[in-house]
Formats: C-alpha cells, sequence, structure tokens
C-alpha cells in the first residue's frame, strides 16, 4: 500500500477574474461595515429609506449586493467539477451562479432605485429577486464547493445569505463576513491541497 496526495483544484478562473472577484467582494464588504457605521448611529431611522440615514443604508446596501453580483460573475466555473458531464450537464451547473448573479444585481438596482426616487419597488418585485437571488446563490455554494472553488464555510456563507440578511440581528456585519471569505477563496487556486488517500502499488 502507498498513498497519493491529490490537490482539489479550482476550476480554470484566470487570475485576472480572482482578482476582480476578490476587489468586489471585498468593496463589498466595506459597503456592508459602512452600513453597520450608520446602522449604530440611529437604529430606528433605518426604517424609513426614504430619508436621511435610512436612504443611506438602503444605498450602501444596494451597492454591496451590486459588487457581489460582479464577484460572483468573476468566479463563474468554465471547467472542472463543476463543468463535469454532458454540456447541457455543465451549463446547468453554472445557471446557479447567473441566477445568483441576476437576483443580486436586480435586488441591488432596486435599492439603487430608491437612494434616487424615494419610492419603495412594488412587493411583488422585490420577492421575485430576492427568491431569485436565493436559488441562485444555494445553487452557486453547493456547486462552488464541488468545483473546489471555494471550501465548505464559505459556501454555506453563501448560500445563508439572504436568510442572514432577514433573520440575523446585525446583519451586515455578517453578511460583510461571507464577501471577506469570499475574496479569501477567489486569491487562492487550490483548497484542501495534500490530502492523502490510500491507493494500491
Amino acid at each position: 500500500m502507498t498513498a497519493t496526495t491529490t490537490t482539489r483544484t479550482a476550476p480554470a478562473i484566470t487570475p485576472t477574474r480572482r482578482r476582480l472577484a476578490a476587489v468586489a467582494a471585498l468593496l463589498a464588504a466595506a459597503a456592508l461595515l459602512g452600513d453597520v457605521a450608520v446602522s449604530m448611529v440611529d437604529p430606528a431611522a433605518l426604517d424609513d429609506h426614504s430619508q436621511g440615514l435610512g436612504r443611506v443604508s438602503e444605498g450602501l446596501v444596494g451597492v454591496a449586493f451590486l459588487l457581489g453580483a460582479l464577484a460572483l460573475a468573476a468566479l463563474v466555473p468554465t471547467r472542472g467539477r463543476a463543468g463535469r458531464g454532458l454540456w447541457w450537464q455543465a451549463a446547468g451547473r453554472r445557471a446557479w451562479w447567473w441566477l445568483a448573479v441576476l437576483g443580486l444585481a436586480a435586488s441591488g438596482l432596486s435599492m439603487i432605485g430608491v437612494v434616487v426616487t424615494g419610492t419603495e419597488p412594488p412587493s411583488g418585485l422585490v420577492t421575485a429577486e430576492v427568491l431569485i437571488a436565493l436559488v441562485g446563490m444555494v445553487g452557486s455554494a453547493v456547486t462552488g464547493v464541488r468545483a473546489g472553488t471555494w471550501p465548505w464555510p464559505v459556501g454555506l456563507g453563501v448560500a445563508l445569505y439572504l436568510p442572514i440578511m432577514f433573520l440575523v440581528p446585525l446583519n451586515a456585519a455578517f453578511m460583510a463576513l461571507v464577501w471577506i471569505g469570499v475574496a479569501a477563496a477567489a486569491r487562492r487556486r487550490t483548497w484542501r491541497a495534500g490530502t492523502t488517500h490510500p491507493a494500491v502499488a
């Protein structure tokens, strides 16, 4: 019996795309941490997104969503485990990522729209955007772990990003941590390197 060492390699993503993803994710985290700072000034004011600090908060979160969409778009797998199988199977796996990108971008634009117009979008539109983003982020989280794009703790954070937003106190801080994890993963070409598996000589 001998041991062979295998490395889980991330899908073929160019260094330029990785840098773009890392920068976008870090900027998204910075915007969310800015929202945390705003919320500490006057938490009650955040309920009204059409004016004052509430408007600032809405803008920061909207920018974070747009930057998050950019980060995920830069990390869409092109080959590797996420692309294994027939071409339509690989395309289906990548579709999860584009759903996440679409949902995050649409939500971010809606938030920016509130800042510009001072009026909230229709509730049905918001619900549709959130559902698209949720389904896409869960799918891309799982696909990203399988492809080696990020380790499972980062994938878990991506999958729980929207539940955190709606259910967790001080949500922006935890949402920022998710993007920091994505940025760290984007800067690494491999993870779980050096895992040893037994093999017959």
